[in-house]
């Protein structure tokens, strides 16, 4: 089956959403399922 997830947040900026998300891709990908994530963009910040 071919599964889309979004979420807001997605390791390496993960809090508990974007890990739950990961875990469940990974659990997916290994039951044999297509699995994309569409996660926000950040640019990374830099220290002035």
């Amino acid at each position: 089956m071919k599964i889309l997830l979004y979420t807001h947040e997605f390791p390496p900026f993960a809090g508990g959403a974007g890990i739950y998300t990961s875990n469940l891709a990974k659990g997916l990908n290994e039951l044999g399922h297509n699995v994309i994530v569409l996660a926000s963009a950040y640019k990374e910040s830099s220290a002035d």
